[in-house]
């Protein structure tokens, strides 16, 4: 399992995600404050992200299996750090909107040709165990992301969270070049796979409806908090990702042993939960005044 392209890969998506998560817990406090627009402003920047992503996605997997994966990642891990630093030129929602749809298209380039990189390199029988192991650095970058964001921001404003993130950006780039192509040859005569197996479709529209309520607390739970008066907002991705990290160290094997899709339900329903317990919490006094 722990090959030193299994590491390498992993470390890049720990730097990646940790530049993500920075992305996640500031723009929001950007479009509402230097940008001066409201939620709706906000909702069209953050969901032009998922436009391109949604879009792309079967199009770059069906890149990774005919051209391979290394040339993608790097694609994907470069084209994000040079979007990240062009939020430094931003001053119009406009203009965060475009940069946010490029942003897509490097998530696509690099989400995709990663978990391909990573089912080649697991072991056979283990490929959901190595899915939990890899998935420990996106959602630890996810959760100590945002803490840096805020740090940067109170420290030095908007520029010092981008260029911050930018840097973590190019680490992941540079990691990369320790992960060889992993991409295997596809058997003489075999016949084309569809661009979208119909075997994925059920699945993919359950995962599609719980990472859109993931995505919307991740996005808005910073603005959430300090609505109801925490003025640490990091400090609940933290606990999130936190959690989330834990359940995959500790449940490594469990993806393997159990049927996947009663899984995935448990898990959407405590996702569920958790997300009505937000809703109902409201303000203190201090924070409406």
């Amino acid at each position: 399992m722990l090959t030193a392209a299994f590491v390498a890969l992993t470390l890049s998506d720990l730097a990646y995600f940790v530049a993500s998560g920075v992305l996640i817990g500031v723009t929001p406090f950007f479009v509402t404050g230097p940008l001066g627009s409201g939620t709706a402003g906000l909702g069209l920047a953050l969901g032009a992200f998922s436009v391109t992503t949604l879009v792309l996605r079967p199009v770059v997997g069906r890149m990774a299996d005919r051209s391979g994966r290394r040339r993608l990642l790097l694609m994907g891990a470069g084209l994000f750090a040079v979007m990240i630093v062009a939020h430094l030129l931003v001053h119009q929602l406009w203009a965060l909107i475009v940069v946010r749809l490029l942003l897509g298209a490097a998530e696509s380039l690099y989400f995709v040709a990663g978990f391909a990189a990573l089912a080649d390199l697991a072991p056979p029988g283990r490929a959901g165990e190595a899915l939990s192991w890899n998935s420990v650095a996106l959602y630890l970058g996810i959760a100590v992301g945002p803490g840096i964001g805020q740090l940067l921001l109170e420290w030095r404003g908007f520029a010092a969270a981008w260029v911050g993130a930018a840097f973590v950006a190019l680490l992941a780039t540079l990691l990369l070049l320790r992960v060889p192509e992993t991409r295997q040859s596809a058997p003489a005569g075999a016949a084309p796979a569809p661009l979208i197996h119909p075997a994925v479709i059920r699945p993919g529209l359950a995962l599609f409806a719980c990472v859109a309520a993931s995505a919307g607390f991740l996005a808005l739970v910073g603005l959430r908090a300090t609505e109801i008066g925490f003025a640490a907002w990091s400090v609940v991705p933290l606990v999130y990702g936190a959690m989330v990290v834990g359940c995959r160290i500790v449940f490594a094997r469990v993806p393997d042993r159990l049927p996947p899709l009663r899984l995935g339900a448990g898990s959407m329903a405590a996702c569920a939960a958790g997300l009505v317990v937000l809703a109902a919490i409201t303000p203190t006094p201090r924070a409406r005044s």
